[in-house]
């Protein structure tokens, strides 16, 4: 067999002038060299390159192409991560721990972008935290992870400082709960006008989900709880056996944090064109919600029934509020009435730092959290 000189220097370059070589030409490549390639990990052995870590999936063609053209480059094996296969990999991972699968996978969320990974929701086991995140990390082509997860107790914490602040509510024993974000809170008042100011001081906690039990009133029968309902935007509305539409919006009463309505988008025949309709629907009227799906009850209104969505109503929720989780901003909207209200009274929602270190608290407040 005759080999080409060429082909003579393919068989003899060692593999870390043939890496040289590749990342020289990587560098002088303009497209490539504008391009985050922090995250990608080159080996070269019997002239055949291995490429791992993460890559944007539209860079990686051209990538590979540069690579191929240096000098003893035999084949290139691209096992490069993109965002789909890693947020696969984390949720498989999370799934073997059973401390996480049974106690806190159902209120967290998992984004990927670029290789970096975004966690957000809320824990009831403080000790999953930093494994989720540890997990996170450990899964090839992962850049970079952002922990926006909120433990129950850094809630407690918040929201009984925050009472213990506002001198309206100082006073009282008000015990407090959460269960993955949700707030309940105990104890006792005198009145339903320091009833509301509990509730409102602890809603203005700005990771807070909900506030679903509020202090019994001096007299009265206890409160029932809430429900803690929450339709995911995109979700699926089935009413009367069959499905009615999606889910675009939700309205929330800022004061508690919870949802009081839904938007939903359907599609109707009108002068024989396909036209959207958007119909605004109380939760008090929902049945059963999971994460994909919102069933009406059975013996309720159809869709149709139910008024048009009027964007002059229902506003976007204010800038400076933060949604709480799942939600963003543009999929929030408050009652008109709620807007003008808030742009009337000062103050802003108290900010809970997720992961930072816990604020010792008054002996007053730590009472109230125990009991």
């Amino acid at each position: 067999m005759t080999i080409s000189e060429g082909n003579a220097e393919q068989l003899v370059r060692p593999g870390d002038g043939i890496l040289s070589d590749i990342w020289d030409a990587l560098r002088k490549e303009e497209t490539i060299s504008s391009l985050d390639l922090s995250g990608l990990s080159i080996k070269v052995q019997n002239g055949e390159v291995y490429l791992d870590g993460y890559l944007k999936e539209e860079n990686q063609p051209l990538v590979e192409s540069t690579i191929h053209s240096v000098v003893g480059v035999v084949e290139v094996h691209n096992h490069l991560r993109t965002d789909d296969g890693i947020l696969v990999d984390i949720w498989d991972a999370l799934w073997k721990e059973d401390a996480i699968r049974s106690l806190d996978m159902g209120s967290l969320s998992i984004d990927v972008k670029s290789g970096e990974v975004y966690l957000d929701g809320h824990l009831a086991q403080e000790t999953n935290l930093l494994r989720i995140e540890k997990i996170a990390q450990s899964v090839a082509g992962v850049v970079a992870v952002h922990n926006y997860l909120v433990t129950d107790r850094e809630l407690i914490i918040q929201v009984a400082q925050a009472l213990a602040r506002d001198e309206r509510t100082r006073p009282y024993i008000l015990p407090v709960n959460a269960s993955h974000g949700w707030i309940q809170l105990g104890g006792e008042v005198p009145t339903r006008e320091l009833q509301h100011v509990a509730e409102k001081v602890a809603g203005g906690v700005s990771c807070v989900r909900g506030v679903i039990a509020l202090p019994r009133v001096t007299g009265e029968s206890p409160n029932m709880q809430r429900r803690a309902v929450q339709p995911r935007i995109g979700a699926v509305v089935y009413g009367r056996n069959r499905e009615e539409g999606v889910v675009t919006q939700v309205v929330i009463q800022p004061e508690d944090r919870l949802v009081t309505q839904v938007v939903v988008r359907s599609n109707e025949i009108r002068d024989i064109n396909l036209v959207a309709r958007e119909t605004v629907v109380p939760v008090k009227d929902i049945d059963r919600v999971n994460d994909e799906s919102v069933f009406l009850g059975r013996n309720g209104s159809s869709l149709s029934e139910y008024p048009l969505f009027d964007p002059d109503e229902f506003p976007l929720a204010l800038f400076t509020w933060k949604a709480p989780y799942p939600y963003t901003a543009g999929e929030v909207l408050w009652s008109l009435r709620e807007v003008l209200e808030a742009e009337s009274r000062p103050g802003s929602q108290s900010e809970i730092n997720p992961g930072a270190e816990i604020q010792r608290v008054p002996e007053m407040v730590i009472a109230q959290v125990a009991a």
